[in-house]
């Protein structure tokens, strides 16, 4: 009888701890899907608003790519009669680099490639009828007429001459750079003037062919152009846009070829002023200019057609900022700075990549 009424009191026993068991399982089990499920609503309503932000559209501005202190392999003073550089002036032609420069008395050219230097001058005489842009001669003749030449590619004990010459009687002038090469621009009459590029002066196009002959009348009397030997890439024309961009003292200044006039703000010219920097400008042909601070330090900013500012300025490393040179490409702009290096002149190079520009 004892017998039986343990065994009943263990089955009751056994019966309540099932029971409790399968409770908490239950219970266990509809938390961990009740997480689940709100972790998983979660992350779609993260992913909601993932999708919904709009990624943050930067602007791309200036990029060094980088920096060749000895553009050559070493000097380019390859005949070791080089005793100063001044007032140099550089040109790419594909793949070759054209430096030209006065020295002391003398002017020269030399040219080269990154893999080394090829060829120099001999020592050009009279600099002031003769006027040497990279790789570009200028040579004021015997009539007073402007003959165009390049030089040689492979060796620069020569140049080519071209037939057509420019009349310059006024011994008003100026050398500029342009969205078409090499220029210059002569005064033609009362406020009259006329830029022939390159394009022109080797013969191609015609004598009233648009693309190479631009004509200007200076309604305000406002460019003056002078006898063109003084300044380097002080002059920017965009033969597209018909803008003229020239320095003047420590300003930028811009002229409406269309108009003959300059641009005004306020009632007077619009400029840039460049207080404490000297400057050197050059445009990329797609409206553009390059503006180029030097001195102290170096620094270039972007300014459109209209002189507003379009980015910067961006600081440039180099070994000497006293003087650079700056020349563009498709893609790059390049900065040039002579300096010294073993006791001898040498060339570096920055390479920055073009800014992004809408």
């Amino acid at each position: 009888m004892r017998a039986a009424i343990y065994y009943s009191l263990f089955l009751i026993l056994m019966l309540v701890l099932t029971g409790c068991g399968n409770k908490e399982e239950t219970t266990k089990t509809n938390v961990t899907q009740a997480t689940e499920e709100k972790s998983e609503s979660g992350k779609n309503e993260e992913n909601e608003d993932s999708s919904q932000e709009k990624p943050e559209e930067k602007e791309e501005g200036f990029k060094i790519l980088e920096t060749v202190q000895l553009f050559g392999g070493g000097t380019f003073n390859i005949d070791n009669q080089i005793e100063d550089v001044r007032d140099y002036y550089i040109s790419e032609k594909e793949d070759t680099v054209f430096l030209s420069f006065e020295d002391v008395n003398h002017s020269h050219v030399v040219n080269g490639t990154k893999d080394g230097w090829k060829s120099i001058s001999v020592e050009i005489e009279d600099t002031h009828r003769r006027k040497l842009r990279g790789a570009s001669i200028f040579n004021l003749n015997e009539d007073d007429a402007f003959e165009y030449g390049e030089w040689n590619k492979t060796d620069l004990k020569f140049y080519e001459m071209y037939d057509k010459v420019v009349p310059a009687d006024s011994r008003i002038y100026d050398f500029a750079t342009t969205s078409e090469g090499e220029a210059i621009i002569v005064n033609t009459g009362e406020q009259e003037y006329s830029i022939y590029t390159e394009q022109y002066l080797r013969g191609f196009g015609g004598n009233d062919s648009e693309e190479s002959v631009l004509k200007f009348t200076d309604v305000k009397d406002f460019y003056e152009a002078d006898d063109g030997f003084e300044y380097e890439q002080s002059i920017y024309v965009d033969m597209e846009k018909k803008r003229l961009f020239f320095v003047y003292g420590s300003s930028i200044y811009v002229m409406d070829l269309s108009t003959g006039k300059p641009l005004f703000e306020d009632g007077k010219p619009k400029n840039i002023t460049t207080d404490g920097y000297q400057v050197k400008i050059i445009g990329d042909g797609s409206g553009n200019l390059y503006v180029v601070g030097y001195g102290d330090s170096v620094n270039i900013s972007v300014y459109n057609s209209d002189l507003d500012l379009v980015m910067g300025p961006f600081e440039v490393p180099v070994t000497d900022p006293e003087d650079v040179a700056v020349t563009v490409t498709d893609d790059e702009i390049h900065i040039w700075d002579v300096h010294t290096y073993e006791l001898e002149p040498a060339l570096e190079l920055v390479r920055l990549s073009k800014p992004s520009l809408q």
